[in-house]
Parts: C-alpha cells; structure tokens; sequence
C-alpha cells in the first residue's frame, strides 16, 4: 500500500473519531444528523478495520491473525474497561454481573463495544474464509449477511430489544454487519481497485452530497442505514490520494486516533463537571468549549505518556501507528 493511500485511511480516521467525540459531548445542534455521522463514522471503522484484516488473508495465516487482534482488540478493550471500572467506581460495578456486563455487552468505557463486536467478526471471517474464496461464495455470503443484518437491525429491532441483557447489543452488530462485509470483500477481491483517480472523484463528490442531503432532509430508518452504509465508500471516492503527498501535520494529528477514542468519554465528563461547578463556562457556549478542551488533554497526555511511559501506551493502543 502506498504512503498516500494509508495517510488517506489516517485521514478518515481522524475526522470520524472528531464527530464521535462531538457527538458524545452535549452538543446537539444539527440533531439528529449529526447523530446520522456518527454512525457514518462508526460504519466506517468497521468497514476500514475488514478491509485490513482480509488484506492477503488465507487460510494459512488466519490464525496468526486472530492472535494479533488479541493484542489489539482484546488486550485494550479490557485495560481500558478496567481502567474506567476504578475511575467511575460504583459498588454495583464489582459484583459478579456487574462485572461481567462491564466486560461484555454493556461495557463501563463504551467506545470499547467496537473492539469486541470487532473480534467477533473477525472470527466470522476466517471461520468462513474459504467462502470467501470464490467469487459465487463470496457473493452469497455476502447477500445473507446482509439480509441478516437488515432483519436484525431494521425489521426485527424491537424484538431484539426485548432480550435481556443482550439485545442491545445484537441490535448493534446487526448495524454494523454491512459495512464490515463490504469491507471485507474489497479487501480480499478489491485492493487494487480502492485507489481514487481524478475523475473518479467528482462521482464521488456529487454522490456524497447527495446522501449528505437525502440525511439533513430526514429519512426512514431503512434508508439511513442503507445511507450510513454507502457515504463512506463515496467519500473515498470523492478524494483523490494524491492530496496526501506530504504527511506534514497529519501525522501528529492521527497517531493519537484510536487513544482520543478510548479516552474522550472520561475526559468530557470530568470537564463538564469542572466547568459546571466553577460556572466559566455556561449555556450553548459548555459543549464546544468542553470538546476542544477534550481533544486538546487527549493530545496531551499521549504524547506525555508516549514520552514518559512508551511501553504503557503501545499496550493501552494495542501497538498502533496512526493509520491502524
């Protein structure tokens, strides 16, 4: 993969974890659209993360490949659940069932419910790699997947619902299920295909605004989820790698992605806190104030810890660079 096209992927990345974080603060200006980016944001995470998961999969190497996302899938989400279990400590948090949802479907750092699903469906897919092999196989995998997703999140979501404890959470896989598919087949039939000439880029440019419009303008539930599926695929589509020549600042700017999104949940609930007791900030102003301040601690303390404790924090990042 060229420079230009993994500091693309960094790109994405960054601007995707920027509306996850407007979008768990209090800002509610836009509602719902910007809820509608948010899961865009999510859907292509998931789509991003099959793309190089299947990347030169087989079935010789996916086992190895299993055991890598141990390190960086399993290995943060639990650090980083146990890391908010102690600093939101309630004593309904340390019995047994606390215990257990706090690590499974309902777990305390909540971005952290991506890492999981994440694991499961990459199991899935060396669990069916063979399938994934041939073109007819691929294709109808593909298809019921689909199918199971769009009855899982669209026609049956209210029965889901209704399962303890774990209905949520079904709901949320069925959502994102898609997307992960799709990426996935890119990845095992497609890489070469995902480089963005010139002229592709106006397809996709006119594309994205108008999905970007059909969302503002307010949807059905099917068709926005059929949406947040498909505007990550234009959006690529509508930027050409060639822009991405010079890292320069995007470097910076990215590495901490996947650290901003673990830690932006704790840090936007202890600035709300500061600034609502001392009363500096009031009003419409609280929630943009209180992101900025979110993003720029979040900086902060990885580049702190990346300086003081660069063991500690390949572990709590699961040993990524800004584009992983």
């Amino acid at each position: 993969m060229s420079k230009e096209v993994s500091r693309k992927f960094s790109f994405f990345m960054l601007i995707f974890i920027f509306i996850v974080v407007l979008f768990h603060s209090d800002f509610r200006y836009f509602y719902p659209f910007i809820e509608d980016l948010t899961a865009v944001s999510t859907a292509y995470f998931f789509c991003a993360s099959a793309f190089f998961f299947c990347r030169g999969l087989s079935g010789k190497n996916s086992v190895e490949n299993l055991k890598k996302r141990c390190v960086t899938l399993l290995l943060p989400y639990f650090l980083w659940n146990l890391i908010y279990m102690i600093l939101y400590f309630r004593t309904d948090n340390f019995t047994f069932s606390g215990v257990i949802k706090g690590f499974t479907v309902n777990p305390i750092c909540a971005p952290t419910w991506y890492l999981l699903t994440l694991f499961i469906f990459f199991v899935f897919v060396s669990l069916t790699k063979r399938m994934f092999c041939k073109t007819y196989l691929t294709v109808a995998v593909f298809l019921a997947g689909v199918l199971i997703s769009y009855l899982g999140y669209i026609r049956f979501q209210q029965e889901l619902a209704t399962i303890p404890v774990v209905g949520g959470y079904l709901i949320r896989m069925a959502e994102y299920f898609t997307p992960f598919l799709i990426g996935a087949v890119v990845g095992t039939w497609f890489e070469e295909k995902i480089y963005v000439g010139w002229k592709n880029c106006v397809v996709g440019g006119i594309s994205s605004v108008a999905i970007l419009v059909l969302l503002l303008w307010g949807m059905p539930t099917e068709v926005r989820w059929f949406l947040w599926v498909l505007l990550p695929l234009t959006l690529w589509e509508a930027i050409p790698e060639k822009i991405f020549t010079n890292a320069g600042l995007l470097q910076v700017l990215t590495e901490p992605a996947f650290f901003i999104n673990m830690v932006h949940c704790c840090l936007l609930v202890m600035w709300k806190a500061v600034m609502g007791s001392t009363g500096f900030v009031t009003g419409k102003h609280l929630a943009a104030v209180n992101v900025i301040l979110t993003l720029a601690v979040s900086y902060g303390l990885y580049y702190l810890l990346r300086l003081l404790m660069p063991g500690t924090i390949k572990v709590l990042t699961g040993n990524r660079s800004g584009n992983d």
